[in-house]
């Protein structure tokens, strides 16, 4: 299983240029020199060379960046530039939706009633579909992590895909 490395500036995340295009990090295993914030399970993603188990981990500090090429820090807005690899992007859009779990973004102001039923409601139906502990438990732990509603619908949506 190989790590795809979430490097944040904590607006964007870190994406290195090969062959003209943009694309998170793969890593065989983690450097050890990481200072880590969290990780997700793992999720069936692209690493280059097909689909295989990938597991996106949130990386709070790394110096000197492990990567030589050009780097640069691409905000959710640019998720579908056409400069960003097509096979990065399922990995990006879990890295933006999961963001806040990924860096340990603990809730400070509580979702409306009205959006705490939805987001029930969410959690609700992952389980009504049989999603797996571990897409429950993500999606759970997500709730309790300082995001908005919008976000929640978000990784709702990609959890279903994955």
């Amino acid at each position: 299983m190989k790590d795809i490395l979430i490097l944040t500036d904590g607006y964007g995340i870190l994406l290195y240029e090969e062959k003209g295009l943009y694309r998170l990090p793969v890593v065989a295993s983690s450097p050890s020199d990481c200072l880590f914030a969290s990780r997700l399970p793992p999720f069936y993603l692209d690493c280059g060379q097909g689909e295989e188990e990938a597991c996106l981990v949130g990386v709070i500090e790394k110096l000197p960046i492990p990567f030589a090429s050009k780097t640069r820090y691409f905000l959710l807005s640019e998720l579908n530039a056409p400069i960003v690899d097509p096979r990065s992007r399922k990995a990006l859009a879990l890295a933006f939706a999961f963001y806040p779990y990924l860096f340990g973004q603990k809730r400070v102001h509580p979702l409306s009633p009205d959006e705490l039923r939805s987001s029930r409601a969410l959690l609700k139906s992952l389980r009504k579909n049989r999603a797996g502990k571990d897409k429950i438990r993500l999606y759970r732990g997500l709730m309790r992590c300082e995001c908005a509603f919008p976000r929640l619908k978000e990784a709702y949506r990609l959890l279903c895909q994955c």
